[in-house]
């Protein structure tokens, strides 16, 4: 029975090590990434709750918005190929660029 459970415990105790290895190879990136970009919805708020002067959370909120607004606009696109090559697509606002 001690058996059993030393060998469950190195079996699981060699799982979670296997798990917590972050490295990345070269043959996991193969292929297209789409970059999201994501900001959390209390960052200005917070900002805005702690600012005492009204024109200031004025402009905080027209910032918040602003910057949504153009995170919204933006698709970034990264294509890695078998050469040790890299394209990455961006579109913004209606225009194409590759790199």
């Amino acid at each position: 029975m001690n058996k059993l459970i030393i060998l469950f415990g190195l079996l699981i105790g060699f799982q979670s090590a296997e798990a917590q290895n972050g490295r990345v190879r070269e043959r996991d990136l193969e292929g297209v990434w789409k970059m999201k970009i994501s900001l959390d919805e209390d960052v200005f708020e917070q900002e805005i709750s702690d600012e005492d002067n009204a024109f200031a959370r004025l402009i905080l909120r027209a910032t918040g918005n602003l910057v949504e607004g153009i995170l919204d606009e933006i698709d970034i696109e990264l294509e890695f190929r078998d050469n040790h090559e890299c394209r990455i697509y961006v579109s913004a606002f209606g225009e194409e660029e590759v790199e």
